[in-house]
């Protein structure tokens, strides 16, 4: 179920649950300083949080046109070593392997229009950001432009490549990939 509900043991903890097909749940701690002293303060909170979760359920959306939610599966015996409950997601099942993928799903659903006008993106990486820019601006036709240091992992490359990116090694470290000097 969606709803906001402040947790009475303490008066201080937030928990926000969204739908299922959102796929998330978020425990946030407010501070003393935080908490509300007012009806209208109250209502200013959780007006602020009611629109954090319309956005995090319109990314959401944005995501589950392109993939199915991440498998998440809980873990007795390390849930039992660790004295907690655990869910593991499992990133190496989305479509790319890594989680970067959700991020630029939702940056070009919002950015695409204005990128179709331009002659392309293009960014710094050493892998993972880089499948994800690619494969995303190869859903828009947008052109991708990926740039990597020399000597950076071939297997990495690869993918960007295979995903319609064009590569361009730069550098020797990511730091002189991302400013690059006259």
């Amino acid at each position: 179920d969606t709803g906001v509900q402040v947790m009475p043991d303490s008066g201080k903890k937030i928990r926000l649950f969204f739908t299922p097909e959102t796929d998330a749940l978020i425990d946030g701690y407010i501070t003393e300083r935080q908490l509300p002293n007012s009806p209208d303060d109250c209502s200013k909170v959780f007006s602020n949080l009611l629109d954090r979760i319309l956005e995090i359920e319109h990314a959401a959306s944005v995501v589950y046109r392109s993939m199915p939610p991440t498998p998440q599966y809980f873990w007795q015996p390390l849930a039992d070593r660790l004295g907690v409950d655990l869910w593991i997601k499992h990133e190496n099942h989305t479509p790319l392997g890594a989680f970067k993928v959700r991020g630029g799903l939702v940056y070009f659903a919002a950015t695409a229009s204005q990128l179709r006008h331009k002659n392309g993106v293009i960014c710094a990486t050493r892998g993972n950001h880089g499948q994800s820019v690619a494969y995303v601006a190869a859903q828009h036709n947008i052109p991708a432009s990926i740039v990597v240091p020399h000597g950076n992992s071939r297997e990495k490359n690869a993918a960007m490549v295979s995903l319609g990116a064009k590569l361009i090694e730069y550098g020797t470290d990511f730091q002189e990939v991302l400013e690059p000097q006259p």
